[in-house]
C-alpha cells in the first residue's frame, strides 16, 4: 500500500489453527500481546493463488522473497478489516460478519455461461464482486484503486466502460446505489444500441412489487427508490425471473470467516436479463424457459445439505 502502517520492528506472522483457520498476527514491540485476524484456510489459499497470478510471484516456494509474503500479509489484512468495518465491524467481536453482502452460487456462473455467453461470445464479469467472494480471476469491486487490484479487480461498476460484453450485476442492496445502478445499465443498453454491440447484464436484486404496497406514496424514501429501481430494470427486461423467499439460496457474505458457506434466502429474488437487440435470442419463448428452468435449479437453496454433510463429519 501507498501509506503503509508499519513502523520499525513490526512484522506479521500466520500460524495455522487447530479448527482449520488461519490466524494471522500483528507484532509491534510496544503491545503485549499481537493484533490478531482469522479466515478459513480455504480463502487463504485462494488469495494467495489471485495475489500470485496477478503479481506473477510464487509465495508458496521456499526461495521466495520475505519482502513480498510480509506484502501479501499487510495487504490481506488490510483488506479483512475494510470489508468488516463495512459490515459493522463485527469481525472485531465474534467474526460473525453478518452484515457482508451475500453472493450468488457458483452454478449460476455455469449456468449463465451455458445460457447466454455461448450466443454472445463473451464470458462474464461479476459487477460487483470482492477478492474474497470472487468467483472468477478478474472483477469488479468498490476498492480496486488501492488493495484490490493486487487479488484481480479491474475497476469500480461506475467507472467500467460497459459498451460490450456480459455482466453479472448483483448490487449491494442499498436502494440508492440500486437505483444508480439501473440508471448506469438503463444509459449502457441505450448507447448499445445506438452502435449495435452485444451487451448483457443479468442482475440479481430483491423483488419489489409497487401493485402490492397498499399505499407506495407513504412507503419509506428507501423502499420507494428500491420500487423504481426494480420496475427500471424490469421494462428493460428480456426475461424476468422470480424466486420465492425459502425456495433459493445465497453464499454468505462472511464466507472466508464461516466454516460452512450457504444459507437459505428469507426474500423474493429476481433474476433480471437484460441485452442490447443485437445480443437477443430469434427463439425468444423457448430460449426464457429454458434460461428459467436453468437458472432455479442454480439457484436451489444448499444450506440443509451443507448441514447435514456437516453433521456427518462431526459424529
Amino acid at each position: 500500500p501507498t501509506h503503509c502502517p508499519f513502523r520499525k520492528g513490526d512484522r506479521i506472522t500466520k500460524e495455522e489453527r487447530d479448527d482449520g483457520a488461519i490466524a494471522l498476527l500483528y507484532h509491534r514491540k510496544s503491545w503485549k500481546k499481537p493484533y490478531c485476524i482469522r479466515l478459513n484456510q480455504r480463502h487463504y489459499t485462494k488469495l494467495v493463488d489471485m495475489f500470485q497470478k496477478v503479481h506473477d510471484i510464487r509465495l508458496s516456494t521456499n526461495d521466495c522473497r520475505k519482502a513480498e509474503t510480509k506484502a501479501f500479509h499487510l495487504i490481506l489484512m488490510c483488506m479483512l478489516l475494510r470489508y468488516s468495518s463495512l459490515s459493522g465491524g463485527q469481525l472485531l467481536n465474534d467474526l460473525r460478519g453478518g452484515g457482508m453482502q451475500g453472493s450468488v452460487p457458483s452454478t449460476i456462473f455455469t449456468t449463465l455461461e451455458q445460457c447466454t455467453s455461448s450466443k454472445n461470445n463473451q464470458p462474464f464479469l461479476e459487477c460487483f464482486a470482492s477478492p474474497f467472494n470472487a468467483f472468477y480471476g478478474r472483477f469488479g469491486s468498490a476498492f480496486s484503486s488501492d488493495l484490490d487490484w493486487h487479488f484481480g479487480s479491474i475497476g469500480d461498476f461506475f467507472d467500467m466502460p460497459l459498451k460490450k460484453g456480459c455482466y453479472e450485476v448483483n448490487p449491494p442492496f442499498c436502494p440508492g446505489l440500486m437505483l444508480r445502478m439501473a440508471s448506469r445499465i438503463q444509459d449502457s443498453i441505450r448507447v448499445a444500441n445506438e452502435a449495435r454491440k452485444k451487451l448483457v447484464f443479468c442482475v440479481i436484486v430483491p423483488t419489489a412489487d409497487r401493485q402490492a404496497s397498499s399505499d407506495a406514496a407513504s412507503l419509506p424514501l428507501a423502499s420507494r427508490f428500491a420500487l423504481d429501481s426494480h420496475e427500471t430494470l424490469v421494462e428493460l427486461s428480456t426475461y424476468h425471473v422470480i424466486l420465492k423467499s425459502r425456495e433459493h439460496g445465497y453464499v454468505e457474505g462472511a464466507q472466508h470467516l464461516r466454516p460452512t458457506r450457504h444459507k437459505e434466502s428469507q426474500y423474493d429474488t429476481s433474476v433480471i436479463y437484460i441485452c442490447s437487440q443485437t445480443a437477443e435470442t430469434r427463439n425468444h419463448a423457448k430460449d426464457e424457459e429454458t434460461f428459467e428452468r436453468h437458472i432455479r435449479a442454480a439457484f436451489a437453496s444448499q444450506h440443509e445439505a451443507e448441514i447435514k454433510k456437516r453433521r456427518k463429519k462431526t459424529k
